[in-house]
């Protein structure tokens, strides 16, 4: 019985960092973008493709996990990144910034990597919102491969 005071804060701030899972907030999002690479494969051209990513969390601080394809002359793109995103909801609005671990793949060259990015958004229903971000990869491929991309990409999100 001693040692329940002692428990109750740290329990607590758990609470109020984790949110509990039946009020957590789910955002997911579908759209389209442009991908362009530069060091190494600066060669490759510029082009479109889908993008799709979910949001699990509530208040500023979310878990994102993003996917990308797209299709260039010299051959297919993909990627995968999983990371904190931060959102701000401002006055009609709501901005956010990420840092996420990246793993990309072109052609066969696979690499990991780190994704900076950020957007902005406008809520169009309660639920619902129009945005986009802009993304920019760094990563090391297969064989020496130096690799950037950057993106631009817009989006429909939903929440639920």
């Amino acid at each position: 019985m001693k040692k329940l005071p002692l428990l109750l804060p740290p329990l607590l701030m758990l609470l109020l960092v984790v949110p509990a899972p039946s009020i957590a907030l789910v955002e997911v999002g579908a759209g389209f973008n442009i991908t362009s690479f530069e060091d190494d494969l600066d060669f490759v051209d510029t082009d479109s493709g889908t993008s799709l990513e979910v949001n699990v969390g509530s208040g500023t601080v979310r878990l994102m996990a993003a996917l990308q394809s797209s299709s260039h002359n010299q051959g297919d793109y993909d990627a995968w990144m999983v990371g904190p995103s931060f959102t701000l909801d401002s006055e009609g609005f709501n901005s956010r910034i990420y840092a996420l671990l990246s793993s990309h793949d072109f052609e066969g060259i696979d690499g990991w990597g780190v994704t900076l990015g950020g957007g902005l958004g406008w809520p169009i229903f309660p639920s619902a919102s129009f945005g986009f971000d802009l993304r920019i990869s760094q990563w090391d491929g297969d064989g020496g491969i130096n690799a950037g991309t950057g993106t631009l990409q817009v989006l429909f999100r939903v929440g639920f």
